[in-house]
């Protein structure tokens, strides 16, 4: 049989920190996706060929909810 696999892995940490009033937050996005392809031999045409595909999207944030609260002159005393 003969094989083909192609992957491919993307990330990005989103600008959260640019904006002032947002660097509180971080946020990171990953897309991967996959490629695979069998053909059947030349032997024995009638196995076929087989075709897969593979894709995931993920977004993770993280909250700091302590930096968040010194934005705040009141809560900033109390923390």
């Amino acid at each position: 049989m003969k094989t083909f696999t192609q992957n491919m892995t993307a990330s990005y940490a989103l600008p959260f920190k640019q904006i002032p009033m947002m660097d509180w937050v971080s946020s990171k996005a990953s897309v991967s996706a996959g490629f695979g392809w069998d053909a059947a031999s030349l032997k024995l045409p009638s196995f076929g060929n087989v075709i897969q595909n593979s894709q995931t999207r993920q977004i993770n944030g993280d909250f700091n909810f302590e930096s968040l609260y010194n934005k705040s002159k009141y809560l900033s005393k109390i923390n």
